[in-house]
């Protein structure tokens, strides 16, 4: 197989101002702030009142956990807040967030990728963990009742131009089937019907997956196929991955390396009523989990947050209105974003590998 052709451009520098953090923590201004964070080695930093480890996570650092101890935690009013990792890595993703958001960006390339990310809302300091910063952004699993969920590592280069020789061994060596697979599963975790609890398959587990596996034993236990498959599901999930191919083929100014697509398919159906709410128990390798996703509207085939439809993801309805379904289909994990004067072929390999997979499941 050809590889994609791999050039050495530049970083992404412009710094856009902060969005204000509406929490009460501290709202950093500067770039020059930025430059200086340092993730540091803590045994076990503490959690931020107000926040909770991310119950929803499949993948990336988990909260006591790795060199760090540090991963994603659940902010009081439901976003998301993701550790910024030391310089250069985590001021790139601020800063890519920034441009992307900024109300005074007028590159259409920023502004058209606005419904392709989470919404990005701001940079905060809690005052429990001095000199640890978060990344606040919208959760897009929030507007489920039993959010089924993958998170997708894009193309056969997950290593970027600055990589230096032993990350790139590292990358090439963690996953040997990538070249063919064209993405890497990193995690996912589905509401099994049968059992009524929750299923989580790790990243080991996707990486046991090579390219005749990956349609049936991945996507297709992602999609239920062993109870059945979620056909509705699929199309409306093809339909928001053809957005993100029309978004790349449109661009020519941006590259992504290790960048990730998060799937979000509604896992509670109308034939379930209430009983979506049971208790889980542990696993080896495959685990089953506690059922502890926070409820947002009843499970009766209508996905609701607060009471009112959610509209920002797909909805759809089936001919005799009786069956309702959503999904949401984001990109996430910037930290490797880089300028160019081509189309990102490495991302659209793996992009077209998914939607292949996809569609032959159909």
């Amino acid at each position: 197989m050809v590889m994609p052709h791999q050039e050495q451009p530049s970083d992404v520098t412009d710094v856009s101002s902060c969005v204000r953090a509406h929490c009460g923590a501290k709202q950093l201004r500067s770039s020059v702030e930025l430059q200086e964070y340092v993730v540091r080695d803590v045994k076990t930093p503490c959690i931020p009142n107000g926040a909770m480890p991310l119950n929803n996570q499949v993948a990336g650092h988990m909260h006591g956990k790795g060199k760090t101890k540090l991963g994603f935690l659940q902010w009081h009013d439901n976003a998301v807040l993701k550790p910024i990792q030391s310089p250069p890595r985590g001021q790139r993703e601020v800063e890519f967030y920034q441009k992307v958001f900024d109300v005074n960006c007028r590159n259409s390339v920023f502004i058209n990728m606005r419904p392709l990310v989470p919404n990005y809302l701001g940079v905060i300091e809690c005052p429990e963990v001095p000199g640890i910063h978060y990344l606040k952004l919208e959760d897009v699993t929030r507007k489920f009742v039993k959010p089924c969920i993958v998170d997708l590592k894009m193309g056969p280069i997950t290593y970027d131009p600055e990589a230096p020789p032993d990350k790139v061994a590292r990358e090439k060596a963690k996953y040997p089937s990538l070249a063919e697979v064209g993405f890497r599963l990193t995690g996912m975790r589905i509401y099994k019907h049968s059992i009524k609890k929750y299923v989580t398959y790790d990243k080991q587990y996707g990486i046991s997956l090579d390219e005749h596996m990956m349609r049936d034993q991945g996507l297709g236990v992602f999609f239920n196929k062993a109870e059945g498959l979620r056909k509705d599901a699929i199309n409306a999930i093809l339909a928001k991955l053809q957005e993100i191919e029309n978004w790349f083929m449109s661009q020519s100014e941006l590259r992504f390396f290790a960048c990730s697509i998060l799937i979000v398919y509604e896992g509670c159906l109308s034939t379930l009523g209430n009983s979506c709410h049971q208790n889980g128990m542990n696993g080896a390798g495959v685990s089953l989990d506690q059922d502890a996703s926070p409820t947002h509207g009843m499970c009766n085939g209508i996905v609701q947050q607060n009471g009112t439809p959610d509209s920002s993801a797909i909805q759809s309805k089936e001919v005799g209105g009786a069956d309702r379904h959503l999904v949401d289909v984001r990109m996430i994990d910037f930290a490797h974003v880089f300028h160019t004067d081509q189309h990102d072929e490495n991302f659209l390999f793996g992009l077209r590998k998914v939607i292949g997979y996809l569609q032959q499941l159909l």
